[in-house]
């Protein structure tokens, strides 16, 4: 009995240990991912940095500005609008 219990004791920390490997390399893993984010954004940071101001401000509307007439829901508005007028 005695023998049985050291096994299952000696199982169990080997399972362990195998999990805590696991977990150390998905842990690695995701560190290497985030340096390489931090790494990429702050070259972005220094790209921005390298533009004038303006620049920056006309780039900025360009990617976020959202036209209107793509937008079905502000199209049926408006001409649910148009409708009640006339």
């Amino acid at each position: 009995m005695r023998n049985e219990h050291k096994a299952q004791l000696r199982a169990l920390r080997l399972q362990h240990e195998d999990e805590i490997k696991k977990l150390q390399e998905d842990l690695d893993l995701q560190k290497s991912k985030e340096e390489k984010q931090r790494a990429l954004l702050q070259l972005q940071w220094k790209g921005m940095s390298d533009k004038t101001e303006e620049e920056q401000e006309v780039n900025s509307k360009k990617e976020y500005s959202i036209p209107s007439r793509r937008n079905p829901v502000v199209r049926r508005r408006g001409q649910r609008s148009l409708r009640r007028r006339a």
